[in-house]
């Protein structure tokens, strides 16, 4: 390598890169917040449908740097363990030019931005930005990283998901908080994609000829084992459809529809983790917008406009609670065809 290069400074380009702004298709949870806010307390806190659009655009772009804050320092503290990766160690081969002093400042910037930013739309929605750094801080870098630790690594990173909801919906009613069943269903949700990429790379690292020890990529992976990673993918899953199950027959059974197609969607990142390794375990974020997803995504919340504005009932006998009986089941049959 020659000197030039060693001691070329990152160009703009090098140091947008590392923000990762198409990971910031992840917010979708966040925008899905914010709406079922509006849809549960039907009283949003804004006049007008336009200023809340507003605000929840400037919630995007505030709680997008926080995100990419914590990309910035994912990107350097990673750099040496995803050597060890068979993909992602083309990824850091420019790592040499950022130093820690420019990761430090990058880290910095964004974060006040995002911290004063949401801060100003509420004290919450700030108070949720910073918890949302802290999270990404204990997660990556040493001594904590909790991202080397087994079940942990897991389960704290998924901690986005609720708090992306929470946010979202914060940003409509800041003095309200979320169903819980929901903020639940929304971790177990994200455990549930963290625990299927964890299996995904722990099959790709097993197939590699290049990669011997899997924990030089990542300490967990010692603990991990293929009975482990498909029993959490399983569990998680069966958390998140019961939780959102919840969620549906006490606050909004009209969505069932959207619990459907959800369960759907499940099933084909299922689907796409076993035919695609390298796609999951390199870039999950793009099965968020692959034409699969948005297929679904539209089908569903057409189908759920439909159901809420024709307000049909053809649903509504899932979630009687009263005892039904055999002959008015008959009855309700003939009118129908009648």
């Amino acid at each position: 390598m020659s000197l030039s290069v060693i001691f070329r400074k990152p160009n703009i380009v090098e140091i947008i890169r590392m923000f990762r702004l198409d990971h910031w298709v992840k917010n979708v949870f966040l925008v899905a917040g914010f709406f079922m806010a509006e849809l549960i307390l039907e009283v949003p806190s804004n006049p007008s449908f336009t200023s809340s659009i507003i605000v929840l655009v400037k919630g995007l772009v505030f709680f997008g740097l926080a995100s990419s804050s914590n990309y910035v320092i994912n990107e350097y503290f990673d750099r040496r363990t995803d050597a060890f990766h068979p993909i992602k160690k083309h990824r850091h081969k420019d790592s040499h030019l950022v130093t820690s002093k420019i990761t430090l400042l990058l880290w910095s910037i964004l974060a006040s931005l995002s911290v004063i930013g949401s801060t100003l739309l509420s004290l919450t929605t700030g108070v949720l930005c910073i918890i949302f750094i802290v999270c990404g801080v204990l997660y990556n870098i040493p001594p904590f990283r909790f991202k080397d630790k087994a079940y942990l690594d897991i389960y704290w990173e998924s901690l986005n998901s609720p708090l992306r909801i929470l946010y979202g919906w914060c940003l409509l009613s800041p003095n309200t908080i979320p169903p819980i069943s929901l903020l639940f269903g929304f971790h177990a949700l994200g455990a549930f994609l963290m625990s299927a990429k964890r299996l995904s790379e722990y099959q790709l690292l097993s197939d590699s000829n290049e990669i011997q020890d899997k924990s030089r990529y990542r300490k967990s992976m010692e603990i991990y084992n293929f009975g482990k990673l498909q029993f959490l993918v399983s569990a998680n899953t069966s958390i998140a459809i019961l939780m959102f199950t919840v969620f549906v027959v006490k606050y909004n059974q009209q969505s069932i529809l959207v619990l459907i197609f959800l369960i759907l969607g499940i099933a084909l990142y299922s689907k796409k983790m076993v035919e695609d390794v390298e796609e999951v375990t390199e870039s999950p974020h793009k099965l968020y917008v692959s034409s699969q997803s948005l297929l679904l995504l539209f089908v569903s919340i057409f189908l759920w406009v439909v159901y809420m504005n024709l307000n049909v009932d053809m649903f509504d006998w899932i979630f009687d609670t009263s005892q039904l009986q055999f002959q008015q089941i008959l009855r309700d049959i003939e009118s129908f065809f009648s």
